[in-house]
Order: structure tokens, then C-alpha cells, then sequence
């Protein structure tokens, strides 16, 4: 069985806003485990439409079923800082030589990670600005492919709206819907679903904070 997986820009910001933050921000093992099998298993048995009137998917058996079951968490942690870090890059805000040390040393694996989840999904035409054909990605049937799907949706659908790359440059920052839709909070670091296009904050406290912040600076 096969399914289309992002049909446009927009629909991979809207992806990203529902699946991406809250597996990026989990801080438990159970937590990540949760957001993670939880796009599993919504994009495994939803087709999204492109108007937005999308389906509802029946519950997963995170415990007990084995495609879940023996998934360990150090491999879910490790996609966690995958994703992290390339929503880091763009929503930061910062340039590539104010970036964490950490952070850039990860640049050229993305790019690897990129290369080959472009060359291994069938049918994929990716366009960095956001066109192209849709995408179709096979069903899975072990645990292996709950990793591997999960790593090509989350590279798939933040390169599509959010990524401008080149093999011959830097990744770097393109202004498509996932810039609306997403952000970082400046105060506390979580990603947040914007509910307005110039939302700057995650939260009223983290806005005050970085108002208070501004003060005292002024002051001194």
C-alpha cells in the first residue's frame, strides 16, 4: 500500500506545526515516544487533503503492538536531535558562525540525511521553495521502518517549507509557510505553533520576560 505523503508547501507547514513540535519539545522518554508513534500511526492511516478537512485515525496500541514495542528509546532520542537541530538552524534566527558548536558540527550530517532520504523515497520531485509532485512513501512493516518513516516525514516536510539547500552550499533559511506557522521562542528555546504570523513568543510569561529583559537593559 502506498500513500501520498506532503502535497504542498502548505500542507507540510501544517504537518510540521502538529507533529514536529511537540516530538521536538518532549522531554521524557515517554513523552518522545508518544509524539513520535503518534505521527506514526495518524500518517499511516490518514490521507491529508489539501483543503485542510483532513480525517480522523483510530487509537494505536503504543504498548503492546510490536511494531512499536521493541522501538528503543535512544534511537527515537537520536531522531529527536536530528529534527531538533535542523529546526534550530532556521528558527534561530542566527547566522551560520553564531551558531552552537554543536550544532554546526551536524550540518554536514543533515545534509547526508537529506541526500538520502531524497534518493531512497520513490517518486519524490523536491523543489526547496515548495512545488513539486507529491510524495509517496511505502507502508512499513517493522520496527526498523517506524524509524525510517518517521526520519523521511520530518526531513521531507521541513526542507519543503522551511529549507533551501544546495549539495554545493549551506543549508539555509527560505521564507515559504513554515516560517508562518512555526517559530522559536527567544526566552525558553520550545518551538511553537504561530497563531499569528508575527507571534514571537510561545507564551504571555516569555513574552513579559523578554519585556523585563529589555528594561533592566535600558536602565543599566
Amino acid at each position: 500500500m502506498n500513500r501520498s505523503c506532503f502535497t504542498d508547501e502548505q500542507h507540510a507547514a501544517r504537518w510540521l506545526a502538529r507533529f514536529a513540535i511537540p516530538f521536538a519539545n518532549a522531554n521524557t522518554p515517554r513523552a518522545i515516544r508518544e509524539a513520535a508513534f503518534t505521527a506514526f500511526a495518524y500518517n499511516a492511516s490518514i490521507i491529508w487533503r489539501g483543503d485542510g478537512t483532513d480525517g480522523e485515525t483510530s487509537e494505536a496500541d503504543f504498548e503492546n503492538d510490536e511494531i512499536y514495542k521493541h522501538i528503543k528509546n535512544n534511537e527515537l532520542l537520536g531522531l529527536q536531535g536530528l529534527v531538533k537541530s535542523m529546526l534550530y538552524i532556521v528558527l534561530s534566527g542566527k547566522k551560520h558562525e553564531e551558531l552552537p558548536a554543536e550544532i554546526i558540527q551536524r550540518i554536514t550530517d543533515i545534509e547526508l540525511e537529506i541526500n538520502k532520504v531524497v534518493t531512497r523515497v520513490p517518486d519524490c520531485l523536491v523543489n526547496w521553495k515548495g512545488s513539486g509532485n507529491s510524495i509517496i512513501i511505502p507502508m512499513p512493516t517493522d520496527k526498523e521502518s517506524v524509524i525510517t518513516r518517521l526520519k523521511e516525514w520530518f526531513i521531507l516536510a521541513i526542507t519543503k517549507c522551511l529549507y533551501s539547500f544546495t549539495i554545493l552550499s549551506m543549508i539555509s533559511p527560505t521564507r515559504g509557510h513554515g516560517f508562518e506557522k512555526i517559530g522559536m521562542c527567544p526566552v525558553c528555546g520550545l518551538f511553537f505553533e504561530k497563531i499569528r504570523k508575527n507571534k514571537e513568543f510561545c507564551s504571555e510569561n516569555c513574552a513579559e520576560t523578554s519585556r523585563m529583559r529589555r528594561v533592566r537593559s535600558k536602565n543599566k
